[in-house]
């Protein structure tokens, strides 16, 4: 027993004391109170051990009931559901601290937001260009062959097949420019825009071996840990992206495309807000406008495809823009052909 003690002790004569005490010639003196009081021998110890947390010789009953309560209490702050709500509360009430510290700023610093603002569209405006392109070719030896159809030579009816020749793509590439100056020399004007130094060139594809979808999907996925935080472009990238859908099932195109669940039996569909599945990718696609890949990072499990934040949870994704809508005409032919196209007609 120690001799300075804290704790709520329920003295035999029925009066319970809260306060700071200590023992003095074997009696319980509370210091707040100058009251003096003898303690039963038969029930103080066991009281005082109890109080205190520490083990009783003799009592397993009480041992037990103490375990009890000592694994429910467990229990319950482990629960998961308890911990969850915990976690959100906990988050949540940091997010609103943050948030209000973060107005708070802005409201303060108005000069420094509105240059940080600038910064940004400075970086983001200023990024390298990587150009993207892909070759394809006819296979005779393939042809593709859609019934018979009926024509007329020197007066006579005759019939003949409908051939369509097997077209596939066997070449991609990557190749970009990096200006040498900072965003922010730039906007400054001190230096030239035209400065620069060319990107190391990408390829995919040897001879012309015939592309699968899954390679092409996978090897562009691989272009923004070559290339870092860079504008992924391709000039009018309709015929590159069908080379892609060619080879996905049928309903997965369709989905792709209308941007539409496919029809169920009885004609149903939902519209797709976000991106369509197909195994471990995410695909969305906006004919002239974007292409958007991305790799799943729990591709097995549709309730993770979504994070906290209601984003895709993803492991490696790539954005590509049609800048057709942009440089169209002879401005965007010299364009092509004067950079990534020179590029895949020496690689030919």
């Amino acid at each position: 027993m120690s001799d300075n003690f804290f704790s709520p002790v329920d003295f035999s004569i029925g009066l319970e004391l809260s306060a700071l005490t200590e023992m003095r010639d074997g009696a319980v003196v509370a210091k707040s109170l100058d009251l003096v009081f003898t303690p039963d021998p038969d029930t103080f110890e066991i009281e005082w051990r109890f109080a205190e947390g520490l083990s009783i010789r003799g009592r397993p009953d009480i041992s037990a009931a103490r375990r009890a309560t000592t694994q429910r209490a467990y229990r319950a702050r482990n629960d998961k559901v308890v911990k969850a709500c915990d976690r959100a509360r906990y988050k949540g009430e940091r997010v609103e601290k943050k948030r209000g510290q973060t107005a708070l700023w802005k409201t303060l610093n108005p000069l420094k937001v509105r240059a940080q603002k600038q910064r940004e569209r400075n970086e983001n405006y200023h990024r390298p260009f990587v150009a993207i392109d892909a070759e394809g070719c006819d296979y005779p030896e393939h042809d593709i062959r859609y019934g018979e159809e009926e024509y007329i030579e020197d007066g006579e009816t005759k019939s003949r097949p409908i051939i369509y020749p097997r077209h596939r793509t066997f070449l991609w590439g990557a190749w970009g420019w990096k200006r040498a100056s900072s965003a922010h020399d730039l906007a400054q004007g001190k230096s030239k825009p035209r400065g620069g130094e060319n990107l190391p060139d990408t390829w995919l594809g040897e001879g012309k071996r015939p592309l699968r979808s899954r390679e092409i999907i996978d090897w562009l996925l691989s272009l923004p840990e070559i290339y870092g935080d860079v504008n992924f472009t391709m000039f009018s990238f309709g015929y590159d992206i069908t080379q892609i859908l060619l080879g996905l099932p049928r309903e997965t195109v369709w989905e792709i495309l209308k941007r539409k669940t496919y029809p169920d039996k009885e004609g149903r569909t939902k519209k797709i807000q976000g991106s369509t599945f197909y195994g471990p990718y995410a695909i969305k696609y906006i004919k002239g406008k974007i292409f958007y890949l991305a790799r799943l990072r729990y591709p097995d499990d549709p309730d993770k495809y979504y994070d906290g934040r209601g984003s895709l949870d993803t492991v490696a994704s790539i954005t590509i823009y049609d800048a057709f809508g942009f440089y169209s005409g002879f401005c965007g032919r010299g364009m092509e052909y004067g950079g990534a196209k020179l590029h895949f007609e020496r690689r030919r």
